[in-house]
């Protein structure tokens, strides 16, 4: 199933074509709006003008973790405050500002849209989302889910016992939730001799940190249901960049809101496909805070083969 058929089943030049005139308007808009990117462009002797196809990119230096920590959050806002309609701190052990438009809410709600579609997702569905409630993620999951029709169930991370009892007597058959908090549903569930297995779950979403999710196998086993895992940098303050479909022969990117390129470590040299490196993203039509080249520090490999599930969006594969 698609959410949006057009645009997952683009053929590859016209998502080339997207792509690079989403580019442009970034790269316009960051340069002007963006005083970190704006300072970083001249001293190069650049502007946007000199990025006009994704090949030239590769003049743009990266952007890093570091950059963001300090310079978060005026340094990349390319919006008056009262511009935005929501505001947030990302990361566990560093504080990195994110701010949102209206527009950039309604983009990380469709994204999720066409994730969850990807993993069964329907109108009869009985989804409960485990989460903390001013989560960017979250929000844009329960949203999503509403717009599909779905029966949402918000649970808070804080009381596994009761997100139980619900999922007992709400019949819920799908949950969303990150990989540790459902390691300790499976643990509190058990020890109130609750057999999961037993319920009517069919799908588990996994939010994820990391690229890889070494719980998966584990997970699948204990619950009984099919794993979709999503992933997004947390920097970019955004659920389902990157998402699995049923066949879970990679991670499709969200390719008309995102560009990746792949670096060999090192020397920072672009890599041909089937060849493994570093995930650097670039935003195509984040509003409030544009992000280019952003070094991701996940390994993988991108793959162009038609997915079985129609899909033409490109997959990513970890090591």
């Amino acid at each position: 199933m698609y959410s949006n058929q057009e645009i997952e089943t683009m053929p590859r030049e016209l998502m080339t074509q997207l792509q690079t005139e989403r580019l442009c308007k970034t790269m316009k808009w960051a340069y002007e709006k963006s005083p970190f990117y704006h300072e970083k462009m001249n001293s190069l002797g650049l502007t946007d003008q000199d990025i006009q196809t994704l090949d030239d990119l590769k003049k743009m230096p990266f952007t890093t973790q570091n950059d963001l920590i300090v310079n978060s959050p005026f340094g990349f806002l390319t919006v008056p405050i009262s511009s935005t309609i929501r505001m947030r701190i990302v990361g566990r052990n560093f504080n990195i500002a994110r701010a949102y438009t209206n527009s950039d809410v309604g983009r990380n709600v469709e994204m999720m849209t066409r994730c969850l579609m990807a993993g069964g997702v329907t109108k009869g569905t009985i989804m409960e989302v485990i989460d903390e409630y001013s989560d960017e993620n979250a929000l844009s999951v329960q949203y999503a889910a509403e717009v599909l029709g779905a029966t949402v169930v918000p649970s808070p991370l804080t009381n596994l016992e009761r997100a139980i009892t619900m999922m007992n007597q709400f019949g819920v058959d799908a949950i969303v939730s990150n990989p540790k908090q459902l390691l300790q549903l499976i643990i509190n569930a058990q020890a109130f001799e609750n057999d999961i297995k037993g319920m009517p779950l069919t799908a588990i979403f996994c939010m994820n940190d990391l690229l890889r999710n070494n719980m998966d196998t584990h997970l699948k086993s204990r619950i009984g249901a099919k794993i979709y895992n999503m992933y997004s940098p947390i920097e970019f303050g955004c659920a389902g960049m990157l998402f699995e479909c049923e066949y879970k022969c990679g991670f499709h990117i969200q390719e008309d809101y995102f560009y990746p390129e792949v670096v060999r470590l090192g020397d920072n040299q672009a890599i041909d496909e089937n060849h493994m490196g570093e995930l650097v993203i670039t935003s195509l039509a984040l509003e409030a805070m544009p992000l280019l080249r952003f070094r991701t520090g996940q390994m993988v490999m991108i793959d162009q083969e038609p997915c079985k599930c129609g899909r033409t969006l490109l997959r990513l594969k970890t090591p």
